[in-house]
């Protein structure tokens, strides 16, 4: 049985929020990035699909300060170690990000401003619809030349035709299929510290133009030991004095944009459940991809798609919301989904509740099922990140 009913009434029940690009969302960084660039005509915005307008001023110099794992209320949770973050925040609201809150997903949208029903980019991973292979957008595995599988304009690539665009991340990261497809046509400069990060950042803002810059350790300590260890408590304070050392180095006038891909649950010892331990569940399913906060599970058959996401609803009960494709594209959760992108998304969809997360232990590493930080379903932890833009001058 299908449904039409909007995102928001299926999902706000169960404490998940339906992302809403009418409301501040990554969604509308290019386009209002490239307004700051490009305020004077005769460069009109080609960031048309989700317009809102922030109100940001033009500047010169713009910095696009990407990190990833940094949630809104993972921070607020810790501001005491965060005093530069937490005084930004303070000023601003929390926006969002899309469906599945993942970084492969967010980072197509924030380079983009589309959505992954556009992009393709529709999760961690995905069956491959044309060979059935495990596909993973992060490592860009059994995936297409990211050119022709992200199709969708790039901000990073049409202003580099206007103005120097520069970016700054680990070297593992240069010409990676990812980067190709989200931020293409940037000069890109390796570094592997913080440090090294935020000299880079400052080095390549002495001249004007736009400089994207990802740190990502936030986000890898975070799955490892979880959002509110030590080790990660350590890294968000690390991060808070790079950014006020930034704040204080680069030039003035500078628009400083500070946004992240998504938030972090913790995972504890019994909010795993495993599928190998209900074979039921894999019963007509070829495969399951996406994450566990978010699995994605691929049928044998279409038809076979509605009795697959009632044994689902069935077994997970409270523990998670069940769409099939088809109500998850009726209902607005997937945006607008192009006809090429519409396979790569699982004919079931899985968003869980609370803390739960769905692992296969005949499929899936033992370090992997470990990990104690997730994302990827549609908690306010997941979903509200920071976007601001702030002018050291005004500070």
């Amino acid at each position: 049985m299908t449904t039409t009913h909007p995102a928001h009434t299926i999902l706000t029940p169960h404490g998940l929020i339906a992302p809403d690009t009418t409301s501040p969302h990554i969604a509308h960084i290019a386009h209002n990035v490239w307004a700051s660039l490009h305020d004077t005509q005769p460069h009109p915005n080609p960031f048309t699909t989700h317009a809102m307008e922030l109100g940001w001023p033009t500047a010169e110099r713009i910095l696009l300060l990407v990190v990833d794992g940094l949630g809104w209320h993972n921070v607020a949770e810790h501001h005491a170690v965060a005093p530069t973050l937490t005084h930004l925040l303070n000023t601003s609201k929390p926006a969002m990000t899309g469906f599945p809150t993942t970084t492969a997903t967010s980072m197509a949208t924030i380079g983009t401003g589309e959505l992954a029903g556009q992009t393709g980019l529709t999760g961690y991973s995905a069956i491959h619809p044309h060979t059935g292979d495990l596909s993973q957008f992060i490592s860009w595995k059994n995936l297409p030349d990211p050119h022709h599988h992200q199709q969708r304009a790039q901000l990073t690539s049409l202003a580099q035709t206007y103005t120097t665009v520069t970016s700054i991340s680990q070297s593992t990261f240069k010409d990676s299929g990812l980067t190709n497809a989200c931020f293409s046509g940037a000069h890109h400069v390796s570094a592997e510290t913080l440090t090294d990060t935020v000299n880079a950042t400052v080095n390549a803002l002495r001249a004007p133009g736009l400089v994207h810059t990802y740190w990502g350790q936030i986000d890898a300590i975070g799955h490892v030991t979880g959002p509110n260890s030590v080790p990660w408590t350590t890294a968000l304070a690390d991060f808070d004095v790079a950014l006020a050392d930034l704040l204080q180095r680069v030039p003035p006038d500078t628009l400083v944009v500070l946004t992240a891909d998504h938030g972090m649950v913790h995972i504890g010892p019994r909010d795993r459940i495993d599928v190998a331990d209900h074979y039921a569940l894999m019963r007509s399913v070829r495969g399951v991809a996406g994450e566990p906060r978010a699995p994605q599970i691929y049928t044998n058959s279409p038809r076979s798609a509605a009795d697959v996401a009632a044994r689902w609803a069935d077994t997970l009960g409270s523990r998670a919301v069940v769409l099939d494709r088809h109500q998850a594209q009726e209902s607005g959760l997937l945006g607008q989904v192009d006809d090429r992108v519409a396979p790569w998304f699982g004919d079931v969809l899985v968003l869980t509740t609370g803390t739960t997360a769905v692992v296969d232990s005949s499929t899936m590493a033992a370090q992997a099922i470990a990990l104690k930080g997730m994302h990827g379903s549609l908690t306010p932890t997941e979903v509200h990140v920071p976007l601001l833009a702030v002018r050291p001058a005004d500070l």
